[in-house]
């Protein structure tokens, strides 16, 4: 008819719906598909019924026929639209055609095409132009409208179902594609530790170069105060190895600022380790036989990164803590260094030194 729905090889739901023939008795009103709010077809006295039902719509056709041959009728229709999780019901309500029957022949006009077929007590069977411009045979059963609204119930219920199937499937990969998500930036992240810790490592190193260059210009101070050298000149020297420290004290600035940076790193890897123990389980709740695929990590996978990234932090830690110890102890040197040079030529006192840097847990 109207829509030019192919021929289903076999039409298995309209076979489980049972459709029996139908010529009604005397009836008035209307039936409703119910929660739907649909008005389906009433079968008054005289008229007849017959249902086409394929696996993504049916269609529902009654008509009258006077005492010359001539029948007028309606059409009621519903079809599936779109594709899973987005399905949807697309309605056609009480279309008019018109049409003459012939003893079992029947010619239908309806939308400005004719279809002819065959019409017996088993059924109606019309030769329906196809979409490619082919002919093929439409079989309808002989219904009524409770049957016709039986079958748009089934047919919402197949459409609700595949949502339904659809949309789980769309939440499986969604939640497998944010997995492996959590599972890249923890691997990204995670390497970014060794690279924050050797930046620490630097600025021990450049500290500890520096500590070298005060501990000389100390020593300088220390003989000539011993040398019996002017004061002046024994007091400007001392400034100078308490310029010599304070440049350590902006060398201890520096390692804050990196160990900050590192400090913030371990916390992201942290986040992220939760992150990835997270999507796991969802992952696992929304497919229980999950295993693991080619973009995202399996359980064990998954497991065994968090691990590897508890250890990385648990050793980092260490390095950075010694790392701590170090530069402590080179700015306390740095300020002795400082105190005795201007303890020997009684000069100036140098800079205070900084609170000393704590430990990372």
């Amino acid at each position: 008819m109207r829509r030019r729905i192919p021929l289903v090889a076999m039409l298995a739901l309209g076979a489980t719906l049972g459709v029996t023939a139908c010529q009604s008795g005397p009836a008035s009103g209307s039936l409703t598909v119910a929660g739907h709010g649909s008005t389906a077809p009433t079968n008054p006295a005289g008229v007849v019924g017959y249902l086409h039902v394929e696996l993504a719509s049916v269609t529902y056709l009654q008509w009258q026929v006077d005492s010359a041959g001539g029948l007028q009728g309606t059409e009621d229709a519903a079809a599936i639209e779109g594709s899973p999780p987005n399905e949807s019901i697309s309605l056609t309500n009480n279309e008019s055609f018109s049409g003459q029957v012939n003893g079992e022949t029947v010619t239908l006009d309806i939308n400005f095409h004719t279809d002819t077929g065959t019409v017996s007590s088993q059924g109606l069977t019309l030769n329906v132009i196809q979409t490619d411009g082919s002919i093929a045979p439409i079989s309808y059963r002989p219904a009524s409208p409770a049957d016709y609204n039986q079958a748009l119930a089934s047919l919402r219920m197949t459409a609700q179902q595949a949502n339904q199937q659809g949309q789980q499937q769309q939440d499986q990969a969604d939640a497998i594609a944010s997995l492996a998500r959590a599972s890249a930036n923890l691997d990204q992240d995670a390497s970014g530790l060794t690279e924050d810790v050797s930046s620490l490592a630097d600025d021990v190193t450049s500290t500890g170069n520096d500590l070298a260059s005060e501990k000389s210009d100390e020593q300088t101070v220390l003989s000539e105060a011993a040398n019996g050298t002017d004061h002046d000149t024994v007091c400007g020297d001392a400034d100078s190895v308490g310029g010599d420290a304070d440049s350590m004290y902006g060398d201890q600035d520096s390692f804050r600022g990196d160990l900050d940076l590192l400090t913030n790193d371990l916390a992201t890897v942290r986040d992220d380790m939760k992150t990835l123990a997270a999507n796991l389980a969802t992952v696992q709740r929304l497919q229980p036989s999950y295993t693991g695929t080619s973009s995202a990590p399996s359980r064990d996978k998954v497991n065994q990164a968090i691990s590897s990234a508890q250890r990385l932090i648990t050793k980092q830690i260490g390095v950075a803590n010694g790392d701590i110890d170090k530069i402590n102890n080179y700015i306390a040197t740095a300020h002795k260094y400082a105190v005795a040079a201007s303890n020997a030529g009684n000069c100036s006192a140098p800079s205070p030194r900084p609170t000393p840097v704590s430990h990372l847990k």
